[in-house]
């Protein structure tokens, strides 16, 4: 009797152990994701690019973040409203440019990082996959794939 006692001893700590270590293990992941989180919305807002030559505006829609021109330095063109007019969509060069999503699908990925986005350039019609971040002076860094130097948004505070 005194043997299977003794080995249900062992069992029973061991289950212990493995379940505070689960608990443990849990309890860290979900500390990371919350501090994680609490920078996902810090790209939400109105930036600006360098010289304001155009005005982006950031928000979340469907777990994913966009962003789109809300407002240009020079919106017209010949005295018509500016359109996407390079657009390799032909539905869409009648589009205006104020309006148009220009970054979309950017995901967070913690540490003021947004990636697996695509950013659109509409004076070249072109798409290309793009990376966002937060840098130590409060401005949006975009790595653009293709573009030897990455862009830089100031927000509307820090102008």
């Amino acid at each position: 009797m005194l043997i299977k006692k003794t080995n249900k001893t062992k069992h029973m700590k061991l289950v212990y152990r493995t379940l505070t270590m689960v608990f443990i293990v849990t309890l860290i992941f979900s500390c990371n994701s919350n501090v994680n989180d609490e920078f996902r919305g810090d790209i939400v807002g109105t930036w600006y690019t360098s010289g304001k030559k155009s005005v982006i505006e950031f928000y979340e829609k469907d777990g994913v973040f966009i962003g789109k021109i809300v407002d240009l330095k020079r919106p017209f063109f010949n005295g018509e409203p500016k359109k996407d007019f390079r657009n390799p969509d032909m539905k869409k060069r009648d589009n205006l440019i104020i309006g148009t999503e220009v970054f979309t699908g950017l995901e967070y990925d913690g540490n003021k990082t947004w990636d697996d986005g695509e950013y659109y350039d509409y004076q070249k019609g072109e798409y290309n996959s793009c990376e966002v971040k937060i840098n130590k002076d409060g401005f949006l860094e975009i790595e653009v794939d293709g573009l030897e130097r990455p862009i830089i948004l100031k927000n509307k505070l820090n102008y």
